[in-house]
């Protein structure tokens, strides 16, 4: 055994091959499979110590070969996400506007269904006495705390979204891109896209960076069937297509440089016209189409086998990523290997999300966590999910001060982005708790090592502040 441990100790000292079953190679291997894996836990699993751990992870973090396999590997987007937002200090705010929506989505977080059948629409109701609707100055002022933040080094990025349609209150997205724009930040729409068939939304939707629309069928009984059940239809398939190119027309006509693409989810309903969907869109001229896995449906290998069935035939089409003009995103949960398909068990710091985002609700209550951003059955929340409303009192600053107050909230709750830097957070605290120094960090490469080293915990600063 000892003698084991002196030949790993040895190859700690890294030559310039690095060859692929050296001890480095081994942490790397460790890390692909296992991104949150703790130093505490490799040194163990390798026979190592921290003084050598850090020795690999220097080797690693200014190794572009490593810094390649990490990138490319089935857990390629967990590395992305934290070299974006623990590194390159990015933000993000997302505005839930509108308090209706047209559709009843079986998928829903906002729609109940009966066992008759019959799909309940869920609403925003402010957890706030009194409180109102936020108002243009309202947003300016949200807007001028987030300039603090670009002002410190901070990248931040707003997205417009709901639990309900944003479209529905066209007057709040029209503020929030105004101000997007006059403070220098890259603004994106998530949109179901019922509502793009009035022009004047069409119009307000190419004043944005990004336009994501969610659409994950095109066959137009299946669209029915998941969109609205029993309730009143507002919009069919061709309808929206026809609005989707109109958008797109209009958008090359004014040489507007929003980018417009569809959000599709992946699942046993549709795996077999995942191939015909992005077709269409490139048809259209959409500039993108982005494949995700259903993030919260238990997998088996019989899914995974017949979702790369077809993304196999996606694949042999496309051409250096693309199918005609519009670039095809694969993302990670669709990997059968992806951390989030065998995601640990555990309960999340709300405060580390609260770091690195937060959702802003119609009546200007915060949380950092997205589900429970959503409008709920009766308006009824659990307590201490929100951190409070902004207010001509207080504002964003007072309030993610208060994060640290809230609830642990179980892993199983969480999106992939949400899990990864809930993840990431408590890897670094372990890690530094071994002796890991921050400017070692493996998943930060050289030249992309702004992390703070103070350790991140449950009473979090934001860095940015």
């Amino acid at each position: 055994m000892e003698a084991e441990k002196n030949r790993y100790q040895q190859n700690a000292v890294i030559s310039p091959v690095d060859p692929a079953n050296s001890i480095v190679g081994k942490v790397v291997n460790r890390l692909k499979q296992t991104p949150y894996l703790g130093a505490d836990d490799i040194a163990k699993l390798e026979m190592l110590n921290a003084g050598e751990l850090n020795s690999i992870y220097k080797t690693i973090q200014t190794s572009e070969k490593r810094q390649l396999e990490l990138a490319s590997c089935a857990n390629g987007n967990y590395f992305n996400t934290v070299q974006n937002h623990f590194g390159k200090k990015q933000y993000t705010v997302v505005f839930f506007v509108g308090l209706y929506c047209p559709a009843r989505c079986h998928f829903c977080p906002s729609v109940k269904v009966h066992h008759n059948g019959h799909r309940q629409l869920f609403r925003f109701q402010s957890q706030t006495p009194e409180q109102q609707k936020l108002d243009y100055d309202d947003f300016e002022r949200i807007f001028h705390n987030l300039e603090q933040m670009q002002s410190a080094g901070t990248t931040v990025n707003i997205k417009i979204s709901g639990g309900l349609e944003p479209f529905t209150d066209p007057r709040s997205i029209g503020w929030i891109l105004q101000l997007s724009k006059r403070f220098g930040m890259n603004s994106t729409i998530f949109t179901n896209g019922m509502l793009l068939k009035l022009e004047k939304n069409r119009e307000l939707a190419l004043k944005c960076d990004n336009l994501r629309i969610s659409l994950s069928t095109t066959n137009a009984k299946d669209y029915i069937n998941a969109y609205f059940g029993n309730h009143k239809k507002v919009t069919t398939l061709p309808e929206l297509m026809e609005a989707l190119n109109k958008l797109v027309r209009r958008r090359d006509h004014t040489a507007s440089k929003t980018r417009i693409g569809i959000n599709v989810v992946a699942g046993d309903f549709n795996f077999h016209e995942l191939d015909n969907i992005v077709h269409q869109a490139s048809a259209i001229g959409l500039d993108y189409v982005e494949i995700k896995g259903e993030y919260f449906e238990k997998k088996t290998g019989r899914w995974f086998d017949k979702l790369e069935n077809a993304l196999d035939n996606i694949r042999q089409q496309m051409t250096n990523g693309m199918i005609g003009n519009s670039m095809i995103h694969l993302t990670g949960s669709l990997e059968r290997d992806n951390f989030y398909n065998n995601k640990p068990e555990g309960y999340c710091h709300p405060a580390d999300q609260a770091a690195h985002k937060l959702f802003i609700n119609p009546f200007g209550e915060c949380t950092p966590v997205h589900c429970w951003a959503y409008p709920s059955e009766g308006g009824k929340q659990v307590p201490g999910q929100f951190i409070g409303a902004i207010s001509k009192e207080v504002n964003l600053f007072d309030l993610l001060t208060q994060a640290k107050h809230l609830p642990h909230l179980n892993y199983a709750h969480l999106n992939p982005f949400e899990l990864v830097l809930s993840l990431e957070s408590e890897r670094i605290r372990r890690d530094l708790a071994f002796g890991i120094r921050a400017e070692c960090n493996p998943y930060l490469p050289h030249g992309n090592r702004e992390i703070k080293s103070e350790n991140p915990s449950p009473d979090l600063k934001i860095s940015a502040f």
